[in-house]
């Protein structure tokens, strides 16, 4: 049987990043660690595509000297959302070893 898309996308995630799949049972628990982030991997059909086009015109207006992201807010919440994309993230914040790797 073939593996699932979302638990592949959760390998690829954690190669990319230098992280491992945490091994979990039952919906508990983190998707991929490294030694500094705990992320949760979430595949869905598509996502919206005003959020895409916000990212898009971010990264466009950044002109490549800056990291475009996005800022989501929801009404009455106290806490909000950033948006960026993964291979930004890891080209500003790079430098991810593996654990033990040295």
């Amino acid at each position: 049987m073939p593996e699932p898309l979302w638990k592949q996308t959760e390998r690829r995630v954690a190669k990319f990043l230098g992280g491992e799949v945490t091994e979990r049972i039952g919906r508990k628990g983190v998707d991929v660690e490294t030694d500094w982030l705990v992320i949760e991997v979430k595949e869905r059909e598509r996502l919206p595509q005003w959020i895409d086009e916000a990212l898009q015109s971010a990264r466009t207006l950044a002109n490549g000297s800056k990291l475009g992201i996005v800022v989501l807010h929801e009404k009455g919440s106290h806490d909000d959302l950033v948006v960026l994309g993964l291979k930004d993230f890891k080209q500003w914040f790079g430098g991810f070893q593996r654990k033990g790797a040295e």
